[in-house]
């Protein structure tokens, strides 16, 4: 992509070498065939400045993808720590009720209760790290996809600066053209 602003400006550096010699010479077709290559090369510039507009338009919806992705690990992140909190309260609770009634032989039913109760905590507490370490490696993978959005956001501005330098020099010879015809149809 960066070879067609490089084209554009050889050939506006091959132009403006041109425009003073061709006027010397009288050459108006020549100078008109070189001002057509120069709206030619203008058009070009355009394209790919539309293509690379179109690119960075695309660049921003996936923006706000990566936005969404991180907003559902967010959420998820909440939901997880919120679950965590709740769990430890109740694994708290469990052991003073434990704590209760173990020595009483009339809650013997009660105790196994508390303890089976206490195990499915356990088990579900294994589950919520599970869910941690899931919810951690879509982060890490959220932060690569930003990162690489990021280079790509300033590969795109990198373009998009040297288009506009691309299209100001190719404005500059293309007045320079006119103003140099109009000398030649002037002066003949």
């Amino acid at each position: 992509m960066a070879s067609i602003i490089a084209d554009v400006l050889e050939s506006v550096q091959s132009a403006t070498s041109k425009i003073d010699e061709l006027v010397r010479q009288g050459k108006k077709d020549e100078l008109h065939a070189l001002h057509r290559d120069m709206t030619v090369q203008e058009a070009r510039l355009t394209e790919f400045a539309e293509r690379s507009i179109q690119a960075l338009s695309h660049s921003t919806e996936e923006r706000f993808k990566i936005i969404d992705n991180l907003e559902e690990v967010r959420l998820a992140t909440e939901l997880l720590a919120a679950e965590k909190v709740c769990l430890s309260n109740e694994m708290a609770r469990l052991v003073q009720e434990e704590r209760r009634v173990e020595h009483e032989p009339m809650l013997k039913h009660v105790h196994h209760a508390v303890l089976q109760t206490t195990a499915d905590y356990h088990e579900l507490e294994g589950r919520l790290y599970a869910e941690y370490q899931v919810t951690d490696a879509s982060l890490g993978g959220i932060i690569n996809d930003l990162l690489e959005w990021c280079k790509e956001m300033d590969a795109l501005e990198q373009t998009l600066e040297e288009i506009e330098s691309a299209r100001v020099a190719v404005e500059d010879v293309l007045e320079k053209l006119e103003r140099a015809e109009a000398e030649l149809v002037a002066g003949h």
